[in-house]
């Protein structure tokens, strides 16, 4: 069972939308996401991330940048949890600025199987 919010009847969605929620967004968008961040900020936030995050990254720059961030991802190695859940604050946040200017539209936030007390 999936629940959907509209953005505009949740004002707490930021609190709820998390970096594998980066899936819903629509790919348009990734570029705009991609462009205001920094490429290790990037690296090291698609650290662990299910494959279809990362393709969704890597199929919105171009092959060269793609193969560039896999070598860094892969050149890096281990990096402590810490660190990527710093870089994936930094990425949500651009995407909260983004949204503030018009230039990012969440249309819907998908919340799966909510437990409430």
């Amino acid at each position: 069972m999936s629940i959907y919010y509209d953005s505009t009847q949740l004002l707490s969605y930021k609190c709820i939308f998390n970096f594998d929620d980066i899936l819903i967004l629509e790919d348009c968008y990734i570029p705009k996401i991609i462009q205001n961040t920094d490429p290790l900020t990037l690296a090291i936030a698609l650290k662990g991330t299910c494959s279809e995050l990362k393709n969704k990254f890597f199929r919105n720059m171009d092959s060269r940048k793609a193969t560039m961030l896999k070598e860094d991802m892969e050149w890096m190695g281990p990096v402590r949890l810490s660190d990527v859940k710093e870089c994936r604050a930094k990425i949500l946040n651009i995407i909260f600025q983004l949204e503030a200017k018009g230039e990012l539209f969440i249309s819907k936030v998908c919340i799966s199987d909510i437990l409430f007390d």
